[in-house]
């Protein structure tokens, strides 16, 4: 996902850059531009990103999709328009955490099992 934010933000920089250009000319822009230019890209990408971001925060603490879906709008949205190697991308990380989960029991099992013997 940080890598399609810096993408986008790359891409929306570029484009503003590009027309900005083409109306005021390589003398046209103060320095001040191109800092407005490089924030407002930055908003762009996160305002594209972010119910991404929650998406993947939450399935990582092992928050379930359909609970996220209803206590959360902008997750329920993004839920929706996910691309499938998102959702697969998603449903990967939501495995390693039940992975991980799993190897952590079993880990205190077997101390325990240790313990008693």
């Amino acid at each position: 996902m940080l890598v399609s934010h810096g993408a986008i933000q790359f891409m929306a920089y570029g484009e503003m850059k590009h027309r900005a250009l083409q109306i005021y000319g390589e003398e046209g822009l103060p320095a001040s531009s191109y800092a407005a230019m490089g924030a407002a890209s930055k908003f762009i990408a996160l305002l594209m990103t972010y119910p991404f971001q929650v998406a993947r925060t939450r399935l990582q603490d092992g928050e379930s999709l359909v609970r996220m879906a209803r206590t959360s709008p902008k997750a329920a949205s993004a839920l929706k328009h996910l691309s499938k190697g998102m959702r697969v991308y998603l449903l990967v990380a939501k495995l390693k955490y039940l992975t991980q989960v799993l190897v952590n029991a079993l880990k205190v099992k077997a101390s325990k099992q240790l313990a008693a013997l």
